[in-house]
């Protein structure tokens, strides 16, 4: 038998050998090289795999705190109308405070099939708040939901059912400007529904749905979706190249009753130019209802300049403009917005904004403005300013403070910590 030594020596001449034999093995017998599965699915971030399994998860946990005197709330323009300004809150004399934690986390199980990659997708959801107004105990909850619960299959064109979102697209109807438009503020762009005609179109909920890449940028799909009420069909087609980003989405509730109470449209485009982009959207419904926006910017060296408007059915007008100026790490934006009721009354909000870059890790913001209403002798003066922080990749903290102020009312004051981390 050789000794101890003549092994250890012919083991090592044994592993310098196919050390250096290794590469012309691997490219002939392609036995020392493998692939992980995810990477084969085109699946990456946060994953396990296990034979032909890829695992992703990802979630979010936000934490937010706020305390002032901001119970009483108050609307700019009438919340009995479908347009409504943003909640100003003031002051009553006695303190307010809530503490909420929010948190998602989704399990996305992938595995290849004849008929591309097939997935289950598993997103639960929870939230505790709980609410002092006035100094008392107000509201307490604590709740944790099943957001998505899905299957999948295909690449091209993919099969979805089960508890899921909307395929609806209801993008590319915001204004560029500084400020939102009031309208959109409520709508957050342009809507379908619409109180002032009582249409309520549910999506989502339980769904079945495909999708199909047509090439050249168009897509187009069609869901069966509110499955767990009375159904609504929606059918959706987008396209999107390197100037162009638009789509139609047309919706129609109530289907599984053999027949169609509500039908709507959305659509909207925007035509990306380099130094100048223009945007335009529409929402209606059978009703009668609907309501447009338009926007367009333009950048000039360290200027940029940009407009909207907006208008409904019923007989209101909004308008914004604003401009924005970047010095090195500072930006400034000063803008102005209007809108009018169906009545005549005017609400005009003019604000400002500054903000500073003062590291890589650290943003200050601070701004302010003031609302004048053309049925009030008085008007509301209000400040802002918030200290964010973002430390690392996807964590992020701000300190927000917000004053609200009208002569003849109490200040209306709130001071908010909101702390966030993502993962995928």
């Amino acid at each position: 038998m050789p000794s101890t030594r003549r092994l250890s020596a012919l083991c090592a001449t044994s592993i310098v050998f196919l050390s250096a034999a290794a590469p012309s093995f691997a490219a002939d017998f392609g036995v020392l090289t493998s692939v992980d599965v995810c990477d084969s699915l085109g699946v990456s971030g946060l994953t396990l795999s296990s034979g032909d399994a890829c695992l992703k998860i990802s979630g979010e946990v936000e934490y937010v705190f706020r305390w002032g005197n901001y119970d009483r709330s108050y609307r700019a323009i009438n919340d009995l109308k479908y347009s409504s300004g943003p909640t100003i809150f003031l002051g009553n004399g006695a303190l307010d405070w809530d503490s909420e934690l929010t948190s998602t986390l989704t399990f996305d199980a992938s595995s290849a099939s004849d008929f591309g990659v097939a997935r289950g997708v598993i997103t639960l959801e929870g939230k505790e708040e709980i609410v002092f107004e006035n100094l008392a105990l107000d509201s307490r909850e604590r709740e944790m939901n099943v957001d998505e619960a899905y299957i999948a299959i295909g690449d091209k064109t993919v099969l979805m059912a089960g508890i899921k979102d909307t395929i609806a697209k209801t993008g590319n109807d915001t204004s560029f400007t500084f400020q939102q438009l009031f309208h959109q503020n409520r709508a957050s762009g342009v809507g379908f529904n619409a109180n002032v005609t009582g249409t309520d179109i549910d999506t989502d909920g339980h769904v079945i749905q495909v999708t199909t890449d047509l090439g050249n940028g168009v897509t187009a799909g069609a869901a069966l979706e509110d499955l767990d009420d009375l159904g609504t069909l929606v059918g959706v087609v987008t396209y999107k190249s390197d100037m162009l980003d638009g789509h139609v989405t047309v919706l129609a509730d109530e289907v599984l009753s053999g027949m169609v109470n509500d039908w709507a449209i959305h659509a909207g485009l925007t035509a990306d130019l380099g130094d100048y982009r223009v945007r335009g959207a529409l929402a209606a419904n059978n009703d009668g209802w609907w309501n447009v926006l338009g926007t367009a910017d333009a950048e000039f060296d360290i200027f940029t300049l940009a407009t909207g408007v907006e208008a409904t059915s019923e007989d209101e007008f909004g308008a914004a403009a604003s401009v924005s100026v970047e010095l090195d790490a500072v930006t400034v934006n000063v803008g102005s917005r209007m809108f009018r009721e169906f009545d005549g009354d005017v609400t005009i909000d003019t604000g400002f904004e500054v903000e500073y870059e003062m590291s890589a890790t650290i943003t200050l913001v601070a701004g302010g403005g003031y609302i004048h209403e053309s049925d009030r002798a008085a008007g509301i003066t209000y400040g802002e300013a918030s200290l964010e922080w973002a430390p690392s990749r996807n964590f992020d903290t701000e300190l927000t403070g917000r004053v609200h102020s009208r002569p003849g009312d109490d200040l209306g004051y709130r001071l908010s910590f909101t702390a966030t981390k993502s993962f995928e």
